[in-house]
């Protein structure tokens, strides 16, 4: 079975920010993932994914698991 960008972004906000439900198009900050969190997340997707380090504009636009997820799936395709 093949695991969707939405599932592993999912199981890194579980298992590193202990948030076990978020919507998709509800907010990080929403969840309690502060602006440091949120730097921390993207350092993960970048190594998860092998993504180019991502420029903080990117990061400040896209707040929801739903933002997140298609930005990844853009880079990497």
């Amino acid at each position: 079975m093949t695991e969707t960008v939405e599932s592993r972004v999912r199981q890194i906000l579980e298992a590193e920010h202990g948030v076990d439900e978020i919507g998709v198009s509800q907010p990080l900050e929403s969840a309690g993932l502060d602006s440091l969190d949120r730097v921390e997340l993207w350092m993960q997707l970048e190594e998860v994914f092998g993504l180019p380090e991502t420029d903080p504009e990117v990061e400040d636009r896209c707040q929801t698991v739903g933002q997140i997820c298609a930005y990844v799936e853009r880079k990497i395709r």
